[in-house]
């Protein structure tokens, strides 16, 4: 008798499906929450990405296992911006293998009160504050206690002589990991002695706006004078060297103590007006043996622009807006999908040339209508003629010292976008970003741990007429086809199962 209830209520609970149904959703709930529980206590992470892009190599595992105190990365790239996954993904596999870093994420367009409160917080680390309040031109910033460096996005990524882009932000990460850890920072000389603009002018014309920039950077801007008796000592310790508007040529005694720098491994800046004399004729900058280390050569010339839309309407066309070759420094600058206008102007610009195989790419030209005067009262065309080609007027060198170690220039036409004027003027901030982006491209080094860069991106979606026919195959016959036969499979086995569970008697009760 008992035997039989027991039989009986067994059957009616596995008729109970939605008792089993609970059953299994409890189940599954706890074994979720021990995974998880597995998962917080022994993080592993797989990389299946081509050329395993998300993966710290060697270096970076033993950079990240020796750091003894927290490190914040705060990343300032837009929610739309196309490098913030890679960077999410990079910063998360950073995370796995250290709990001292951290990381956060403010964007400019939706957190603009945090994105301010952060720039006037680095602008009281670098005891300068400004009156215009603004953040530098950053796509990172990785703090330690009291110490940051800033990280652009045109260190993020480098591009070959194809074409292709190649990640760099494990490097970059690793690099500025390294630079806050340490006490000692990059010294940027800027040389005086032959009228150059000194980072002591709060003037209009001055560099004293650059130099505030420089320390939210931090780096160390120094002014050094080569019009002293050993000018080659006082070039030692200058990781990047700044010679801005000289208005006499350089002697060949300071330009010897350049070259000898650029041997030990310093970077250059090179913004050169033109130096006229007192009879009207343009004279040479002294540095010419200085820039053909890097394969470019300061033609004696005056740029005038012709174009209606590229020069101001004041003047003869010596102040106008430049053209944009691309490039990691001219990244940030003016494009045809950018909505702000980012064009950076130049005031009295000399031509460049560069040499035949060499390393130097163009960053600014002005226009094809452009002219060149090789003196002043005269608009008529160098003897030798332009041949249709556009003035260059800014370009970029990398090249090795005889030790091997990499040597970068930025060699400009004109002074006048290291202005502090370019800096306090909301309508030259095109000058204010090529300028910064210019000093971290040249003061960029690589890390000494040999953090390796990423495998060429490529770029684009190439499709044919036969992979869009797959493609509207797909959306429109298979995708909606495979979702009507299992919907109807599963319809039928539920029916299935309802009619033989209404076809099944039911256990009489017994007594």
């Amino acid at each position: 008798m008992k035997t039989g209830r027991l039989l009986t209520t067994l059957r009616r609970v596995a008729q109970d499906r939605a008792a089993w149904w609970a059953l299994a959703v409890a189940a599954s709930g706890l074994l979720l929450v021990e995974v998880n529980v597995l998962g917080a206590r022994s993080y592993q992470r797989w990389d299946f990405s081509t050329g395993a892009q998300f993966s710290p190599s060697a270096p970076s595992r033993t950079l990240l296992s020796g750091l003894v105190s927290p490190v914040e990365v705060v990343v300032l790239l837009p929610l739309a911006h196309p490098l913030r996954v890679e960077v999410r993904h990079m910063l998360e596999a950073f995370q796995g293998l250290s709990k001292q870093l951290s990381a956060r994420y403010v964007d400019p367009d939706r957190d603009a009160a945090e994105y301010l409160a952060l720039a006037k917080e680095q602008e009281r680390a670098a005891r300068n504050p400004s009156e215009a309040g603004g953040m530098p031109e950053a796509a990172l910033l990785v703090r330690q206690g009291e110490r940051s460096w800033f990280v652009s996005v045109s260190e993020l990524y480098a591009v070959d002589a194809e074409g292709q882009r190649r990640l760099r932000i494990e490097p970059a990460l690793g690099e500025a990991i390294l630079r806050v850890q340490s006490s000692e920072r990059l010294t940027v000389c800027f040389v005086t002695g032959h009228g150059e603009k000194s980072i002591d002018d709060g003037a209009d014309d001055g560099l004293a706006e650059l130099g505030k920039v420089l320390e939210v950077k931090n780096l160390e801007a120094r002014r050094t004078p080569l019009d002293v008796p050993r000018p080659d000592l006082a070039l030692r310790d200058c990781a990047v060297i700044a010679v801005v508007g000289p208005k006499a040529p350089v002697p060949g005694e300071h330009e010897k103590a350049l070259l000898a720098a650029a041997e030990r491994g310093a970077s250059f800046l090179l913004l050169l007006d033109p130096i006229v004399d007192a009879r009207g004729a343009l004279a040479g900058s002294g540095l010419d043996t200085l820039t053909a280390r890097f394969g470019v050569t300061v033609a004696r010339g005056f740029v005038l622009e012709r174009k209606p839309d590229q020069r101001l309407p004041q003047g003869i066309g010596e102040a106008f807006l430049a053209e944009i070759v691309p490039h990691p420094i001219t990244s940030g600058l003016s494009s045809e999908d950018m909505r702000v206008d980012r064009r950076v102007l130049l005031v009295a610009a000399q031509p460049l040339e560069l040499a035949a195989g060499g390393t130097a790419v163009p960053l600014l030209m002005a226009s094809s209508e452009a002219v060149v005067l090789d003196r002043l009262g005269s608009e008529d065309d160098r003897p030798e003629g332009l041949g249709g080609k556009r003035p260059l007027v800014a370009c970029a060198a990398r090249t090795q010292s005889s030790s091997g170690r990499e040597l970068r220039a930025v060699i400009v036409g004109a002074s006048n976008p290291a202005d502090s004027h370019s800096f306090r003027d909301p309508a030259l901030v095109g000058d204010r970003a090529f300028v910064e982006q210019a000093l971290g491209w040249v003061a960029a080094r690589p890390l000494l741990v040999g953090i390796p860069e990423g495998q060429p991106l490529p770029a684009g979606l190439a499709l044919t007429e036969e992979s869009l026919g797959d493609v509207l195959r797909y959306v429109l016959l298979y995708m909606p086809g495979a979702a009507f036969f299992i919907g109807a499979w599963v319809l039928w086995r539920r029916r299935k199962a309802e009619a033989r569970f209404r076809s099944e008697p039911a256990a009489p009760e017994q007594a």
